[in-house]
């Protein structure tokens, strides 16, 4: 029975913690949040509301750089492809250098055609 008890109280605290306001990197993601909530908030999609709670509780820079992705559809439906994609530009910078998956400065990942051995 201590299990469960264990676990309600480890779901309460899952609600109750607070998102980081601040990346070890320095970018400020609660402006990130306020950026990508705003749009969402005129948009009136249904399932808007959930991607709204997701926004607010990710817990990190990786986790709001992917959801934008889910941002992009909910914005698309409502506003259409061209207005999304104009408040998903004025978001991304906002990330700064800190993107995931971002290679270092100078630095390339070659084409696919120049890693394929031919005969």
């Amino acid at each position: 029975m201590g299990w469960l008890l264990s676990g309600i109280s480890g779901f309460q605290d899952w609600f109750a913690s607070r998102p980081a306001a601040v990346s070890p990197g320095g970018i400020d993601m609660a402006a990130i949040r306020q950026a990508m909530l705003s749009p969402l908030g005129e948009a009136g999609d249904p399932g808007g509301r959930l991607l709204a709670q997701r926004i607010h509780h990710a817990p990190d820079l990786e986790s709001l750089w992917y959801l934008r992705c889910p941002l992009m559809d909910a914005l698309c439906r409502c506003h259409g492809e061209p207005r999304a994609q104009a408040e998903l530009a004025q978001i991304t910078p906002l990330f700064g250098a800190s993107r995931p998956g971002r290679s270092p400065a100078g630095t390339r990942t070659p084409p696919l055609s120049a890693t394929v051995m031919r005969p």
